[in-house]
C-alpha cells in the first residue's frame, strides 16, 4: 500500500510503498479510500506539538474507508 510517512522531524512526508499491516485479535482490516495529511499531522511532523510518535510515522489520523 502507499503511505505518506515521516522519517524525521520535518513536515515533508515521503510517499512510499509499505507492507499491508496485519490486524491483531479484536481488530478488523479496512480498505482505506482516502487519507489526508492535515495541519495537525504537519505540526506533529515538524516537532511543534507535544506528541512525539515513533518514526517513521504516518501523517494522518483521519480518512475514509470501506469496512
Amino acid at each position: 500500500m502507499l503511505a505518506a510517512r515521516f522519517h524525521c522531524w520535518d513536515p515533508t512526508p515521503i510517499v512510499e510503498e509499505v507492507p499491508n499491516p496485519s490486524p491483531i485479535e479484536g481488530e478488523s482490516r479496512i480498505r482505506l479510500q482516502t487519507a489526508v495529511v492535515d495541519r495537525l499531522g504537519l505540526s506533529i511532523a515538524g516537532g511543534h506539538f507535544p506528541v512525539t510518535p515513533t518514526l517513521p510515522s504516518v501523517g494522518s489520523v483521519e480518512g475514509y474507508a470501506v469496512v
